[in-house]
């Protein structure tokens, strides 16, 4: 029997965040049909697995909707705005994903997709 697993992801990246991680992160979020030609940091694990060339975040959010969890499972990754200083508005990407997972999928990604994300993490490689 599977243990299931309800997953929250929620953090803002640093700015300005290189065009090879926006594009990686809409391909994982399903905004990109396609993987992109150059990934942030080609030598990285996850980056060399198989579930790079997966858009991985949303299909683990369609998957899980309607399941077991409470609430709506969620995949977005988006430039918001964030405050104005001098006049001037200021605006970072931000990532929100939430979803019921089985074990073995967690355990399968997770351990190398976090800290591939936590290098561009606004909060000193800190993904939460």
């Amino acid at each position: 029997m599977s243990l299931h697993f309800e997953f929250q992801l929620a953090f803002n990246f640093v700015e300005p965040l290189p065009s090879t991680m926006i594009k990686a992160m809409e391909f994982l979020t399903g905004q990109r049909p396609e993987p992109p030609n150059e990934w942030p940091d080609p030598e990285d694990d996850f980056v060399r697995s198989d579930q790079a060339r997966l858009p991985l975040l949303s299909g683990l959010a369609q998957a899980s909707q309607g399941r077991l969890n409470c609430g709506e499972a969620v995949c977005s990754f988006r430039r918001a705005f964030r405050y104005v200083r001098a006049g001037e508005d200021h605006y970072q990407y931000t990532l929100h994903f939430r979803c019921l997972w089985h074990d073995d999928a967690f355990y399968h990604t997770w351990w190398q997709l976090v800290p591939w994300m936590a290098k561009y993490s606004d909060a000193d490689g800190c993904v939460g």
